[in-house]
């Protein structure tokens, strides 16, 4: 399948120029093509923003996160892309990877 068609609506989900990666891995380089596929991929997570109270003196990390959490109003959201690179069924290398949170 052609990604050309759908570089603009990858771009704007990924945050990050889909056209110019493709203009550059179709530059030549050498005989054989670097990769046979590229795999993008973006993964959102969403979780509760808890209150923990302060640890206790003597309290091991174990029982300071077992005990009763207070649900805040706020939200941690974290988004990530990752693009990889495979040869022959073989993961080649990580070619680009970008982590945010927003809180």
């Amino acid at each position: 399948m052609a990604i050309e068609p759908w570089a603009g609506v990858l771009a704007a989900y990924l945050d990050i120029d889909v056209m110019a990666y493709i203009d550059e891995i179709r530059k030549p380089s050498q005989a054989e093509a670097a990769f046979d596929w590229i795999g993008i991929q973006k993964v959102t997570s969403v979780h509760r923003a808890y209150l923990h109270h302060d640890l206790q003196e003597g309290e091991d990390l174990t029982s300071y996160f077992n005990r009763e959490r207070i649900p805040t109003k706020r939200f941690d959201i974290e988004a990530a892309c990752t693009a990889n690179g495979y040869k022959k069924g073989r993961y080649r290398a990580l070619q680009y990877q970008r982590r945010h949170s927003y809180h």
